[in-house]
């Protein structure tokens, strides 16, 4: 089991809030860029694919956007 696998396995099981630089690991990985910050929002995108928006807390994220996130990769 890979590293990225490990953690997408981590942040499904996440109660509460989960680090940013985490969620930014894992949309690097499967060629996600962020592109923009508008307020708490962060924007990640790639090419031809709805990107991601979510908003940022204290550098945490809470758990329910990290699910949708990794439902739809």
């Amino acid at each position: 089991m890979s590293s990225i696998d490990k953690l997408q396995e981590k942040l499904t099981h996440a109660k509460g809030e989960v680090a940013l630089k985490d969620v930014e690991r894992l949309l690097n990985h499967y060629g996600f860029y962020q592109t923009r910050i508008v307020g708490s929002h962060f924007h990640f995108e790639k090419d031809n694919t709805p990107a991601f928006i979510f908003p940022v807390h204290n550098a945490k994220v809470m758990c329910w956007y990290v699910r949708l996130i990794i439902k739809k990769l």
